[in-house]
């Protein structure tokens, strides 16, 4: 128990710490208009590539492994 609080707990401390020290000064609202300005299209898009690499990654993994 004590060893998986240091393995996930201590990282997922200091990754929230380093992400609120980098967006302290980016209001919620600010955020909000930024994302309503992405074109669905461009969003798509990302979406599908994003996944795309995640397959041929695995696939790639697979052979390895193999």
């Amino acid at each position: 128990m004590k060893k998986n609080l240091i393995r996930f707990g201590i990282p997922l401390l200091v990754t929230i710490a380093i992400a609120l020290l980098f967006f302290r000064d980016i209001s919620l609202g600010e955020i909000w208009t930024n994302m309503q300005k992405i074109s669905l299209g461009y969003f798509l898009l990302f979406a599908f590539l994003t996944i795309l690499g995640t397959l041929l990654r695995a696939y790639r993994y697979y052979i390895l492994l193999s």
